[in-house]
């Protein structure tokens, strides 16, 4: 699917938006993008023109319904190509800066976690009801 994206002038990320409430920003944090396929709404730093902002149209392996379940789950595959990846159809999972320090989120392993630990509270859920002699209504 074609999807319009952003270029950032500085870093030189492409970013697009994927729903309506995804804001994306590129690496360096200096450009973002929101409004999915309902509207587009932008935002540069201070020291960049907008004239110097390029859109550009680029074709996406999913579709929007895809695009959609990859922003609400948070799985961030899409939304983000880095300027070394242009041409490759490679997409990373989305990076914030924070104090100079890279920030990668894995969500496969942040919810494998949560189901250990759902888990885990069910077992002793059931452990109290035993004890206790409770019934489940």
């Amino acid at each position: 699917m074609k999807v319009k994206a952003t270029i950032c002038p500085k870093c030189g990320d492409q970013i697009f938006s994927r729903a309506r409430h995804d804001m994306r920003y590129c690496n360096c944090r200096s450009i973002s993008i929101d409004g999915g396929f309902d509207y587009s709404r932008g935002s540069f730093a201070e020291g960049i023109k907008a004239n110097e902002i390029k859109s550009v149209e680029i074709e996406v392996p999913a579709t929007q319904d895809e695009l959609y379940w990859d922003w609400w789950h948070g799985k961030d595959k899409f939304g983000w190509i880095e300027k070394d990846d242009w041409g490759r159809g490679e997409y990373k999972e989305t990076k914030m800066k924070e104090n100079e320090i890279t920030i990668v989120v894995n969500t496969e392993e942040a919810i494998k976690s949560l189901d250990e630990l759902r888990e885990k509270l069910e077992s002793i859920q059931s452990l109290v009801e035993n004890i206790f002699n409770i019934k489940k209504t």
